[in-house]
């Protein structure tokens, strides 16, 4: 028979659906509320790093990794330093616009 058969759901799908969240997100979501508020105290302009040190500071100990995880599901930045971010492609164009003027 051709055509688009139904899916049938296992019965783990709504037993996942239905089960409250677990300690870990509920945490989770405790400490992302605590680096945004920490990352909009500072003018937005920590990056991970200093949130980290930040909450260390403040008697909250957390893994850096975990505050960079948290900071880029929440989609915070900070202050880059330095100006630009400059990638490979241009510098790539520049060689190839020198090399054609030099033919």
């Amino acid at each position: 028979m051709l055509g688009v058969e139904p899916i049938a759901l296992s019965p783990n799908y709504f037993a996942a659906k239905s089960r409250s969240a677990s300690a870990l997100a509920v945490r989770d979501e405790c400490l992302k509320a605590e680096i945004i508020r920490l990352w909009k105290e500072n003018c937005e302009v920590y990056r991970a790093g200093k949130v980290w040190l930040e909450l260390n500071r403040q008697g909250i100990s957390l893994a850096r990794c975990t505050v960079e995880q948290m900071t880029r599901d929440l989609a915070i930045q900070g202050v880059r330093q330095g100006g630009k971010i400059r990638t490979q492609a241009r510098a790539r164009t520049a060689r190839i616009a020198v090399a054609m003027a030099v033919i």
